[in-house]
């Protein structure tokens, strides 16, 4: 299995310093969480993103269960409004704290728009409605940066 492409938008935050993980209830804030949700982290470099990629999609990866709302490819979604995540272009950056809880912050680069929209697995909604926008990456990276400065 191959890696997926970082966007720089989250290498360029990296190498700058402004992806700086703000601790779980300051990312659920950012992310207009309510706090009662799973705690949230951010994954600190390319290497993690790239070792949960590839744990999500091995061989007994959660993207073969349906209730993760994923496909493997993109051309394995049966329409193009079909809204679950195609693994092969996902970049998973954020995720769960607590073991088991199994929530996860994704681009999905198949998607327009997809480097910039963070999608959350939200359990209580229907397969395979599950993926909910939370709004744009390169805002939440400039929030980061604000709240890194004490604003």
């Amino acid at each position: 299995m191959k890696d997926v492409l970082i966007p720089a938008t989250i290498t360029d935050a990296i190498s700058q310093g402004s992806w700086v993980d703000p601790g779980p209830e300051r990312l659920a804030e950012l992310l207009g969480l309510a706090r009662r949700e799973s705690p949230l982290r951010l994954f600190g470099d390319v290497e993690h993103m790239q070792r949960i990629h590839q744990l999500v999609g091995g061989r007994h990866g959660y993207v073969d269960d349906p209730e993760f709302c994923m496909v493997r490819r993109v051309s394995d979604r049966e329409s193009p409004s079909d809204p679950r995540v195609a693994h092969e272009q996902a970049v998973f950056f954020g995720g769960s704290l607590i073991p088991g809880d199994d929530a996860f912050l994704v681009l999905d680069l198949s998607r327009p728009g997809g480097a910039d929209a963070i999608l959350w697995l939200d359990w209580p909604r229907g397969p395979p409605n599950r993926w909910i926008s939370l709004g744009s990456l390169s805002s939440l990276i400039a929030r980061l940066d604000e709240s890194k400065g004490g604003g």
